[in-house]
């Protein structure tokens, strides 16, 4: 090799060392490494996670579920879902409707304004409103005199003054008029609505505010006869109601007067005593009859039929020998000096005699559930009647036509309007 090529293969080299030392100098970005397969892994291994919980979830639901929903749960906190015949639901329909009744008192002068309140404590009792323009109905126990001067508060506590009385002539009833307007009216449960073993709230004033005292009771009876001491206590009369519901439990004697409805916020009646405990219901399924008169001309009209007689349903129940009579009916007799059959009465102008038993009015049976007395309420006086009657072993139909009586209001007060 000649001189000049080793020079040159020399300076080669040369050049190519320096190239390689500026290079190795020389600031090269790095290129990014994207690793890409480590993510895709990472998401695989996740959703291989999740769906390997979810099966292990279903799993388990699936095995232990008979066991889960066989298990009592004691510690749940319900939910209050409001049933339309609730207890909270009748004492909002029935406390409007209830009033409380007092004697009226003298005003004492040197008394401050304050003290002149009445107390709940010296109540004479309640009734319940049959009009918003002030119609009321209470019972003689709790006004038992009809020549007094009474007050009324009603449901916000506004006390009124008495106008006007009547005593109803076929019930221990009385009404009462008030100058109030826009009063709640109650509603009326009928007969066939009420059941023996039904629950009855009943709501009254006992405390110092407008709040009422709420009680449920139970209806155990229902007695169209009335409190019997003796077998001359069986005779009634055609034109006297003496029919009412037995309760479970005796109430506070506060309650006299007292509205009792059933859940449906119906009124059945009011509280009474029959001279013992306060447990007994005198019914208002008749009121509709009377309230026409009662509102246009201030008078009570009920029917007359004008017999005494006996339910004999009464009696054939507990008889040791068989009577002769049918099982159920109206046995007219006579109650003492009373004959059976009243002078002129529409029994008499009818034919109807002693010892006649009347089975059926207008085709419904007088049995032990319904006296006498209790159908015929259902009717207004001089309706006309077609009786089915038993008279010596054999029956026949007789027409008669309801008189009436009738009491008149009794003013007690002069209201200025």
């Amino acid at each position: 090799m000649s001189d000049n090529n080793k020079k040159n293969i020399s300076f080669d080299h040369e050049i190519r060392e320096i190239y390689q030392e500026r290079n190795a100098k020389m600031l090269i970005p790095k290129k990014k490494n994207h690793n890409y397969g480590f993510l895709l892994s990472y998401i695989l291994c996740m959703i291989v996670s999740i769906a390997a919980s979810i099966s292990t979830t279903l799993i388990v639901i699936s095995w232990f579920s008979p066991l889960i929903s066989s298990t009592p749960i004691s510690k749940v906190r319900p939910v209050l879902v409001m049933p339309e015949n609730s207890l909270a639901g009748v004492v909002e329909k029935l406390s409007p409707t209830s009033v409380v009744i007092f004697a009226k008192q003298s005003p004492t002068v040197k008394s401050p304004t304050w003290q002149q309140s009445y107390l709940i404590t010296k109540a004479l009792g309640h009734g319940v409103v049959l009009s918003s323009d002030g119609w009321l109905v209470s019972t003689t126990e709790v006004v038992n005199d009809l020549t007094k001067k009474y007050l009324v508060a009603v449901s916000d506590g506004a006390m009124y003054e008495v106008e006007a009385l009547i005593k109803d002539p076929s019930t221990a009833f009385v009404y009462l008029k008030i100058s109030a307007s826009n009063l709640t009216s109650a509603a009326f449960a009928r007969f066939s609505e009420v059941n023996i073993g039904d629950t009855a709230v009943v709501l009254a004033a006992t405390t110092q505010s407008t709040r009422r005292t709420v009680l449920e009771n139970k209806i155990t009876s229902h007695d169209n006869v009335g409190v019997i001491k003796n077998t001359t206590s069986l005779i009634k009369h055609s034109d006297t109601v003496t029919g009412f519901y037995d309760l479970t439990n005796p109430l506070p004697k506060d309650f006299v007067g007292a509205p009792i409805a059933l859940l449906n916020g119906k009124v059945i009646g009011l509280v009474a005593s029959q001279g013992t405990d306060l447990r007994y219901i005198y019914p208002l399924e008749t009121i509709d009859i009377v309230v026409d008169g009662l509102f246009s001309t201030q008078e009570i009209k009920r029917p007359v039929l004008g017999v005494n007689y006996v339910t004999l349903g009464m009696v054939t129940a507990y008889s040791p020998a068989d009577l002769g009579l049918p099982k159920d009916g109206a046995l007219l007799v006579a109650n003492g000096n009373l004959p059976a059959v009243e002078a002129k009465s529409p029994a008499a102008l009818g034919g109807l005699k002693s010892g006649d038993v009347i089975t059926y009015i207008a085709g419904e049976r007088i049995n032990g559930q319904r006296s006498l007395s209790d159908l015929l309420q259902q009717y207004r006086p001089g309706t006309k009647l077609t009786l089915k009657v038993w008279r010596n072993g054999k029956e026949s139909e007789v027409e008669v036509k309801l008189g009436e009586i009738v009491n008149k209001a009794q003013v007690v007060v002069e209201v200025k309007k």
